[in-house]
């Protein structure tokens, strides 16, 4: 039985809010194996790195642009992932993806990013983290096609509908389920009742969205354990069959083994 934690989804590297030397032994001992860091901008590459560096077993890295970090000169924030999936071994690339929730007229140049980082990505045989607020028929546009030459991965943080969800799993994707399932406005439970467990993993998106009863302080992945057990409560198993679906889903997703 596979009673471990993996978060799929932690931005553990920001020095001013974790001190690695204090966080990890606390992770250790609440059965967190695996957690994957998430790219915002590649100033955060250096940062992941030496967080690899410091427990290699323990985390794994990915690269990525967050659609809010985005500017005119993505065309060599692309040469640069490139270079370093070329030099330097990713779990993944991400999180990348678009964000119309405060709709500052970048939607052209986010679609093109995407569209050309979904290419390196499936160049390069990785699979991706995708950030998607507020712009799924135009995330599901592009996902459509690229879907077809093998791009895969999580969407992060879902919070969409049944349909949405459907079409997602349909094109081969996974859903990453976060604190926000336990919140007490939150739909995902009525979603999440009409699906699968095979087609979720979890993830916290560290600092951010800690879970009842910890909303409101810094997350971590050691609230993978409300997260889970929440999970659990809506499907009615056991704890312990929620951490072996979600895990065997990761390794099916990753290369982590």
């Amino acid at each position: 039985m596979e009673n471990y934690f993996i978060d799929t989804h932690a931005h553990l590297y920001d020095e001013s809010v974790y001190k690695l030397v204090d966080l990890v032994p606390l992770l250790l001992k609440s059965n967190v194996k695996y957690v994957f860091l998430p790219g915002t901008c590649l100033s955060d590459d250096v940062l992941i790195k030496k967080a690899v560096s410091f427990n290699n077993d323990l985390f794994f890295p990915m690269i990525g642009i967050h659609p809010d970090n985005l500017s005119d000169a993505y065309l060599d924030d692309l040469k640069a992932i490139s270079k370093n999936i070329s030099t330097y071994r990713y779990v993944a690339i991400g999180e990348v993806g678009l964000d119309y929730y405060n709709d500052r007229n970048t939607r052209e140049l986010q679609i093109k990013f995407l569209d050309k980082i979904f290419e390196i990505a499936i160049e390069a045989k990785l699979q991706v983290s995708i950030h998607c607020r507020c712009a799924f028929d135009d995330m599901y546009s592009i996902l459509k096609e690229k879907s077809k030459r093998g791009l895969r991965g999580v969407i992060h943080c879902f919070t969409g509908t049944i349909t949405e969800a459907k079409k997602y799993i349909d094109l081969g994707f996974y859903l990453g389920i976060g604190g926000i399932v336990t919140f007490k406005n939150s739909n995902l439970p009525n979603v999440l009742s009409e699906l699968s467990i095979s087609n979720l993993v979890l993830e916290t998106d560290s600092p951010y969205l800690s879970p009842e009863p910890m909303r409101g302080k810094v997350n971590s992945p050691i609230n993978l354990s409300y997260i889970a057990t929440f999970v659990s409560s809506i499907y009615g198993i056991i704890i312990d069959d929620v951490l072996s679906s979600t895990n065997q889903n990761v390794k099916k997703i990753f290369d982590i083994i």
